[in-house]
Order: structure tokens, then C-alpha cells, then sequence
């Protein structure tokens, strides 16, 4: 067999042809797709990058050893590397209630006002409620003060206090509140950080997306470290300043102290009996002066009572006598005439009948000779 080469080229330049043609057509195909596939991949790497940028600026303001923190205890708990004050600096609120007794209630209400501005207060609230000493019981005036001292006067103007009236009862309380205030202040000043870092990536920033998203953040930050600043003023409020309750009650005498020795029993007891009486009386005797009006009136209608049925009475009385006297009076003849008892008793024997009786009357007595 003789080998023919001129037949043999056009061959393969024919079969080399359509090659091109279908690869051609194969890549036309492939690169649409690839058009579509990249358009799409552009926008979800856009939002991946702006969800980065904010994550990237809130792990940049975040103080190192947050994170862990979080995840071991709890995101309200507080990083490993923070150390609390010491006991100089504690945040610590006081809250004391008084129970007081005074003979003057206006003089005590002076001193009291004039005690607190001495030592730099004010007074939050306050009621006066009841009437003078006069009157008894529940209506006498009983004052309900709140104030608010501060801390370094404290303890001076409880002592202010206790000299203007009788203190019956002191309860002092306090709540430290250095590990919440504490809390409070590093989240503060991690949202500051966070607040700082977004406020250069936002001007920084080209894409509309990125910059919503940081604007979005910030409206965040910002709502937060409202609440977080105004958590700190209202414990800084109650911190620098002390709350003090004072009920002042107005009596007739303060109270004394408990006696112990049994001649001090003895001897309270007979006194408290004494005083007893005599307050006793006279409240009975301002009762009876302030209530005489009344007493009167009804002594007044109890008397006209009275009256009216004793004039009703005789007008009764008249009445039946009249009446009798025109009734006719009764014939002795037609009276009946009482009958005779058939059966007697004998008050000799009371159980002897009248027939034996009789029989006893008419037998004969055996005389002797």
C-alpha cells in the first residue's frame, strides 16, 4: 500500500477546523455564566465586608480578656483583669429610719430644718397630718419627714438630731453597690471606644452599605451609653447623698428606759398608774366640758319624753274614772251568795272525812265511875 500525502492534509485541516468552531462556541456559553455567577458574588462579599467592618471596629474597642470573660461566667460579669477599689473608694448607699418623740412639735420641726441645711441637705419629702395636743388619740400630729444628707454630714447630724428630740429607735442599713457601679463603667467606656473606632471607619467609608450599617451601630451605642450614664448619675446620686427617715410623733411625755431591778419595775409601774389617773381625769373632764352642749339637749328631750307620758297617764287615768262613774251600779241582791263547801276539811285531821267526823260528834264518851 503507497502512502498519499496530498490526500491525507486537507483531512486534517478539515477535522482541526470544527475543532475551533465547537470550543469557540463552548467558551461564548461559559463565559455568560461566569458574568452572572460573579455580579452575584460581588454583592454578598459587599455586605460580608460591612458586617466585617463593624465586627472588626467593636473587636478593636473591646478591652482585651472581654471575650473570655464572657464566655466563662456570663456576659454581666467582669473581665479577669479588672481590679476592684479598695475599701477607701467603695460605693456604698445608706439609708437610715428614725422614730422620734418630741413635747414641742413646731419648735422640733425648726430644729430639725435648721439641722439639715447646717449640714447640707435637703428634704425630698415630708406630711404633716393630725391636730394639736389637745386632742387625743390619733389626732395627734405625727410628722413624716424623708431627707437627703450628705454622706460626710452624717453621722453629725444624726447627733443634731437626738438633741432637738427624743429619739426612740435608730435602724441604719447599707447596700454596696461598687461591683454593679464598677460593671457599669467598663461597659461605658467599652461602647465609648467602639463609639470612637466607627466614627473614623465612618469617615472613612465609600460604600452606601457600609455607611448605613456603621450609622445603624451608632444610633445603637448611643441609645446605650444614654442608659448606662444615667444608671451612674442615680448612683452617684444615692451614694453622695444618704436617705434618712424620720417619723416624729408628739406626745404628752417621751418615752423613758426599761427598767430592770425589780424596785425600778415597781417603782415605773406605780408612777405610769398615777400619771394614768390623772390624765385619765382630766380627759374625762375636757370630755364632759366639750360635750355639755350635747348633754344638755338630751337631758332637754329626755325631759319632754317624760312630761308627754306622765300628762298621757293622767289624761288615761281621767279617762277610766269618767267612765266608771256613768256605769250603774250593781244590785246586792243579785249577787250570789257563796256556796257551802259539801266536803269540809277538818283542820284536826285533815284526812278524816265529814261523815267520821260526825259520828265522832254523836257516840256517847264512856264516862268512867
Amino acid at each position: 500500500m503507497k502512502f498519499r500525502p496530498i490526500k491525507t492534509i486537507p483531512a486534517i485541516l478539515s477535522a482541526s477546523l470544527l475543532l475551533v468552531l465547537f470550543s469557540s462556541c463552548g467558551a461564548s456559553g461559559g463565559y455568560s455564566n461566569m458574568s452572572a455567577s460573579s455580579s452575584s458574588a460581588a454583592v454578598r462579599s459587599s455586605n460580608q465586608k460591612t458586617a466585617a467592618v463593624v465586627e472588626m471596629a467593636a473587636d478593636a474597642a473591646a478591652p482585651a480578656g472581654w471575650e473570655e470573660a464572657e464566655s466563662e461566667t456570663g456576659s454581666g460579669s467582669l473581665p479577669p483583669s479588672l481590679d476592684l477599689p479598695d475599701s477607701a473608694g467603695r460605693k456604698i448607699i445608706w439609708t437610715v429610719n428614725m422614730s422620734l418623740e418630741t413635747l414641742e412639735f413646731d419648735n422640733t420641726v425648726s430644729g430639725l430644718t435648721a439641722a439639715l441645711q447646717e449640714a447640707g441637705g435637703y428634704i425630698e419629702s415630708s406630711s404633716v397630718n393630725g391636730q394639736s395636743l389637745e386632742g387625743h388619740g390619733s389626732d395627734r400630729r405625727y410628722a413624716s419627714i424623708t431627707a437627703r444628707v450628705p454622706q460626710a454630714k452624717l453621722d453629725s447630724f444624726l447627733s443634731a438630731v437626738s438633741s432637738v428630740c427624743n429619739v426612740v429607735s435608730t435602724d441604719r442599713q447599707s447596700e454596696d453597690i461598687t461591683l454593679q457601679y464598677t460593671d457599669i463603667e467598663t461597659r461605658k467606656r467599652s461602647l465609648e471606644v467602639e463609639q470612637e473606632r466607627l466614627l473614623e471607619l465612618l469617615g472613612q467609608a465609600e460604600n452606601i452599605d457600609t455607611i448605613v450599617a456603621l450609622e445603624s451601630r451608632l444610633s445603637e451605642i448611643r441609645y446605650q451609653l444614654d442608659g448606662y450614664s444615667s444608671s451612674l448619675r442615680t448612683y452617684d446620686s444615692l451614694v453622695d447623698y444618704s436617705t434618712v427617715n424620720m417619723d416624729l410623733r408628739e406626745v404628752m411625755r417621751v418615752s423613758e428606759p426599761t427598767p430592770h431591778t425589780l424596785t425600778e419595775r415597781m417603782k415605773s409601774g406605780l408612777t405610769d398608774t398615777g400619771r394614768n389617773i390623772v390624765e385619765g381625769s382630766g380627759d374625762l373632764l375636757v370630755w364632759l366640758v366639750v360635750n355639755l352642749p350635747y348633754l344638755l339637749l338630751w337631758a332637754l328631750v329626755i325631759g319632754i319624753f317624760v312630761l308627754v307620758l306622765r300628762f298621757a297617764s293622767r289624761r288615761h287615768a281621767a279617762a277610766r274614772a269618767a267612765l266608771a262613774s256613768k256605769m250603774p251600779p250593781v244590785s246586792s241582791q243579785n249577787t250570789a251568795r257563796p256556796r257551802k263547801d259539801p266536803y269540809p276539811i277538818n283542820p284536826r285531821n285533815p284526812y278524816q272525812s265529814p261523815e267520821e267526823e260526825t259520828a265522832d260528834r254523836t257516840e256517847p264518851t264512856d264516862k268512867p265511875e
